[in-house]
């Protein structure tokens, strides 16, 4: 654990050489993630078996026993999915008085010239001990220790997985038995056989509605569980949202940063993603036919450049708005001398660290985005990508306006569809 003198205390991250020689001997294994083997150094556990875990006096328990739900979101997207998948898990069992298991997430794999740590621990990311005001926490060994000799094919919900046909099954089983193997790689866990857990008969909602008969619960891409309707789902929701916070050294970093842009004072926060490096393809980038359909359509909205950036300007200045801050992927860059033009704009280039502790935090993409959507849940005026998990997760924090980049006025529709 590394002090950062006064910014918070930012646990399993920047540690020296020896250190890292003695854990790796301990904690080395491989992981299957986003189809490609990658090695990778971690603690077991997201929480350090030292600390306490117990039941919050907010959340009643009335089993004599604790009920518990795992949440299965490992390999399924980018960061921003795994951390609204655990929102969603996180609402779940807040309903059901479970304890939720704490799991540990990963970078994007769009990321993989940063050199830093592939997997990061949950108290990394989120802030554990607001977290635990809400509902109990375990650990993965808990989990196995109380559940690992007694689960069933009864006790998983296997959500539909929304970028496969809803038809076919094989797609559906597959997603789970890669988390089958996963999990008996990082954590020890044998979870029931994806045969066994889907066939022929198997129903969606009927298993929903007999899941609070499991003591220990496994949700699959709980992502597809989103929309169910919960009774005062939308106050759990707030709920969740209240505690479900980044880590404290984050917050306190963004909190010193913050102070650079527009001298301390109001500004707006654009994420601007085209999401044309995510699929492989850059400008220049014509090696197949998807990559040309894609630029073909990133030239398009190029275009019309001048006409987003307008419509920002124009937002911002009716409320009285002239700095703005742009939180962008390293490849998503073209339109930022537009912006300059008109705005006072500022990017992670303008940011200058005030230590090297911090200094750590900018060479980081991982920890540098989470410190970027800090930004934008407290700025002034957010303008969100209204698909994108980004925004998704910063809105729902957010107490201030949010407009989505799609609904500013005067975009053409093709233009709408590229920077939904």
């Amino acid at each position: 654990m590394v002090s950062h003198h006064g910014y918070g205390t930012r646990a399993g991250s920047y540690i020296n050489n020896s250190t890292q020689e003695r854990i790796r001997a301990e904690h080395v294994y491989d992981i299957q993630v986003e189809n490609s083997t990658i090695r990778e150094i971690s603690q077991h556990n997201p929480i350090t078996p030292s600390q306490p875990l117990g039941n919050s006096s907010m959340v009643p328990n009335e089993s004599p026993q604790r009920r518990y739900l795992l949440p299965l979101f490992f390999t399924e997207g980018g960061p921003n999915w795994l951390y609204n998948s655990f929102r969603i898990s996180v609402r779940l069992a807040l309903y059901q008085q479970r304890s939720i298991v704490l799991l540990p997430f990963h970078k994007h794999f769009v990321t993989q010239k940063d050199t830093s740590s592939r997997i990061r621990n949950f108290n990394d990311t989120f802030d554990l001990e607001k977290l635990r005001q809400l509902l109990p926490l375990a650990t993965t060994d808990e989990f196995q220790r109380e559940c690992g000799d007694n689960l069933t094919a009864d006790d998983v919900i296997l959500s539909r997985l929304f970028r496969k046909p809803r038809s076919n099954i094989q797609y559906l089983k597959e997603g789970y038995a890669k988390h089958v193997d996963l999990f008996r790689s990082m954590f020890g866990l044998v979870l029931p056989n994806a045969e066994d857990v889907w066939d022929s008969t198997y129903n969606v909602s009927a298993r929903i509605s007999t899941s609070p008969n499991s003591r220990c619960l496994i949700v699959s891409s709980p992502w597809e569980l989103r929309h169910m309707e919960l009774p005062n789902g939308e106050e759990l929701y707030r709920r969740v949202d209240k505690h479900f916070v980044r880590a404290p050294y984050i917050v306190s970093a963004a909190n010193l940063l913050s102070r650079q842009i527009c001298d301390g004072g109001k500004f707006a926060v654009l994420h601007w993603r085209n999401r044309t490096g995510e699929t492989g393809c850059r400008p220049g980038d014509n090696s197949d036919e998807h990559c040309r359909s894609v630029l073909a359509r990133l030239g398009s909205m190029y275009k019309y450049a001048g006409v987003i950036v307008q419509s920002l300007t124009e937002s911002m200045k009716s409320r009285g708005l002239e700095c703005l801050y742009v939180a962008y992927p390293l490849y998503d860059q073209a339109i930022l001398p537009l912006l300059g033009k008109s705005t006072r704009l500022y990017t992670r280039d303008d940011i200058i660290p005030p230590s090297s502790d911090i200094a750590e935090y900018k060479e980081d993409n991982y920890v540098w985005s989470l410190i970027e959507q800090e930004f934008a849940r407290k700025a002034k005026l957010f303008f969100a990508c209204a698909k994108s998990n980004w925004s998704q997760l910063v809105k729902h924090g957010r107490l201030e306006e949010t407009i989505n980049v799609k609904d500013l006025p005067g975009l053409p529709s093709n233009v709408r569809m590229m920077v939904r």
